[in-house]
């Protein structure tokens, strides 16, 4: 597990970390790694509904949303390409 926290951020740098609910997140901030980057963000596990894709994407991205996790429900994150990077800005 590579998911640190400081304040309202967290920051996910490893593939198939987890962050469990609850989860309110305003906004993702995606860093793409070298290599083939990517990052998706699904729902429970590596086979959940994908709710956020950076689709490839090998320049950075900075996207405003509303995804509210509830207590009882998991995000997984699906990371390619070394040092991709994935910051969560959760509601203050």
């Amino acid at each position: 597990m590579a998911v640190t926290r400081a304040f309202n951020v967290k920051k996910v740098t490893a593939d198939n970390d987890t962050i469990a609910g609850p989860v309110a997140i305003e906004s993702i901030l995606y860093l793409p790694g070298t290599g083939s980057p990517d990052a998706k963000i699904k729902q429970t596990d590596t086979n959940g509904m994908i709710l956020w894709d950076a689709d490839s994407a090998s320049t950075r991205i900075w996207e405003e949303m509303c995804i509210h996790v509830p207590a009882n429900e998991t995000l997984h994150f699906d990371l390619a390409g070394t040092g991709t990077v994935v910051y969560i800005y959760e509601e203050s």
